[in-house]
C-alpha cells in the first residue's frame, strides 16, 4: 500500500487476490444484469396484461350479445323520447307565449291609467263639492 488508505473493498480485494478495479467492474455487471432482469420481467407482465386485457374485452362482448342487451335498441329509445321532450317543451313555449299576450292585452296602457286617474279625481271632486254644498244647505 501506497501511503493512501485503503478501502473495505479494496481490502477485500487484496484479502481474496481480486483487484479492486476488477471488483468494481463485477459490481458495475451486477447492477447492469440486476436492471434488465427488472425490465425484462417489467415488460414480460406487460405483455401478459395486455392479452388478458384482450380477452376480457371479447369475452365482455359475447357476454353482451348472450345477454339481449341492446345498445341500438336503447340508443333508438332515448332518441324518441329526447323528440318527444323537445316536441313537448315547443307546445310550453307556444303557451307561455299564448299567456304572456293575453297578459299584455289585458295590462292597461299609460293612457288608460291616466283617464282612470282622471276620472277618480273628478269623482271625488263632484263627492266633495255634493258634500259642501249639502252642508251649506243643512246649516243655512
Amino acid at each position: 500500500m501506497t501511503g493512501k488508505r485503503a478501502t473495505p473493498a479494496q481490502r477485500q480485494a487484496d484479502a481474496k487476490g481480486v483487484p479492486a478495479v476488477d471488483k468494481k467492474k463485477n459490481e458495475k455487471e451486477k447492477i447492469f444484469a440486476m436492471w434488465t432482469g427488472i425490465i425484462f420481467f417489467m415488460v414480460l407482465i406487460f405483455i401478459f396484461w395486455i392479452f388478458i386485457l384482450r380477452a376480457d374485452f371479447k369475452n365482455n362482448q359475447r357476454v353482451e350479445q348472450e345477454s339481449g342487451f341492446n345498445w341500438t335498441g336503447i340508443k333508438q329509445e332515448l332518441s324518441q323520447t329526447m323528440q318527444e321532450i323537445r316536441g313537448s317543451l315547443g307546445e310550453i313555449n307556444e303557451l307561455r307565449e299564448e299567456i304572456s299576450k293575453e297578459a299584455e292585452e289585458e295590462a292597461l296602457s299609460e293612457e288608460q291609467i291616466e283617464e282612470l286617474k282622471n276620472k277618480i279625481i273628478n269623482q271625488k271632486m263632484i263627492e266633495e263639492n255634493i258634500a259642501t254644498s249639502s252642508y251649506e244647505i243643512t246649516n243655512d
